[in-house]
């Protein structure tokens, strides 16, 4: 006979507040969201709704007390597996899982619709997280967020990227303004093993600091940094610029002409 399926224990309603809404571009989010709102809620509900578990069935032995009893609490998990889904998700997408009749389909529809590989998306989506546009009006939390929220949907998609794609793209994509933690962490021995918590640490340290300075700037932090290095020039060099005017480099090396391009 099949193995019994466990009931789900935990308070799911007091856990649905802190899920993330469905919309178009946060999927990542709201999977993990509703996929540890499952696991704590216990038993066999994850299983059940990703169609890891089947419906308990005995053909020699279909009025079997133990098997109705497993079958009982598997319809129960299922009826609370599309109820997570469909109060976790926007109005706008609900018409995706509106034909499903399971917790399973509707799961399976939205995994169609998100985690689906196509040219079109991976373009999109690649262009979203490299060229992340730092807009310094919002907390830093929110790039950081953002930057990585970008990145789980590469993955989603089968995109390869390391914790060193992530960091770089959140080093390089800092305006001016972080310019001098962004030199920091770039000049640091341990560059290439700088972890995503690394940078982000760094960052709201950063934050608050200029949070108490109420000083900025918005030039991109990576042709800040480039201009931190190069107007320095080799050994002091007194050479003026025929670009800029300032001393310590030459037009060759100025990062005016280099954001110019």
């Amino acid at each position: 006979m099949t193995s019994p399926v466990t009931a789900a224990t935990g308070h799911i309603n007091n856990l649905l507040h802190a899920v993330t809404k469905l919309k178009d571009d946060n999927y990542p989010d709201w999977k993990f969201d509703v996929v540890m709102v499952m696991r704590t809620a216990g038993g066999d509900l994850y299983n059940v709704v990703t169609g890891k578990i089947s419906r308990p069935e005995d053909p020699k032995d279909p009025s079997n007390a133990d098997l109705i009893k497993n079958q009982g609490i598997w319809d129960t998990l299922l009826g609370e597996g599309i109820a997570i889904i469909g109060l976790t998700i926007d109005p706008t997408q609900k018409e995706f899982i509106r034909e499903s009749t399971t917790a399973f389909e509707a799961w399976d529809a939205l995994k169609e619709m998100y985690e689906k590989d196509s040219t079109s998306k991976r373009t999109a989506l690649k262009r979203k997280f490299y060229s992340y546009q730092h807009d310094t009006s919002k907390p830093i939390s929110t790039y950081i967020s953002e930057i990585t929220s970008a990145a789980n949907a590469l993955k989603a998609i089968g995109i390869q990227l390391t914790s060193i794609d992530i960091t770089h793209v959140l080093i390089y994509s800092l305006l001016a303004e972080y310019s001098n933690v962004a030199t920091v962490l770039m000049t640091r021995s341990s560059w290439n093993r700088l972890t995503v918590t690394d940078v982000s640490a760094a960052l709201r340290e950063k934050e608050a600091r200029i949070n108490a300075t109420g000083s900025g700037t918005t030039e991109p932090a990576s042709l800040a940094f480039m201009a931190h290095s190069n107007c320095r020039g080799p050994s002091g060099s007194s050479a003026k610029c025929s670009t800029c005017g300032k001393t310590g480099h030459t037009a060759k090396r100025c990062w005016s002409s280099i954001r110019a391009e």
